[in-house]
């Protein structure tokens, strides 16, 4: 068990080491699911999961979800063709 909560954090500290960082938020369109709009964390502008330079840092992402005074931000990691990592995202499931 121990083993495994090391592997955990050497992946987790990897992660938060790449710039590919972004806030995000629900949009909610009329007729359709709400759909997840992410939000580059030191601009606070609408980011692209295609543009890399809309991306920031883990603490950036962390600093803007954590100022937005309506407390609707979340951080997201960006996974992209250049990077060996993939995942699930549990708001799409």
């Amino acid at each position: 068990m121990q083993q495994a909560q090391t592997e955990r954090h050497r992946a987790l500290d990897q992660l938060n080491e790449l710039r590919q960082w972004v806030a995000w938020d629900w949009v909610h369109r009329p007729g359709k699911e709400p759909a997840k709009a992410p939000v580059t964390p030191h601009t606070w502008q609408p980011a692209s999961t295609s543009d890399p330079t809309t991306w920031g840092t883990y603490e950036q992402a962390v600093q803007a979800a954590t100022e937005d005074e309506r407390g609707f931000l979340r951080v997201g990691f960006v996974f992209s063709p250049e990077d060996e990592y993939c995942g699930i995202d549990p708001y799409l499931i």
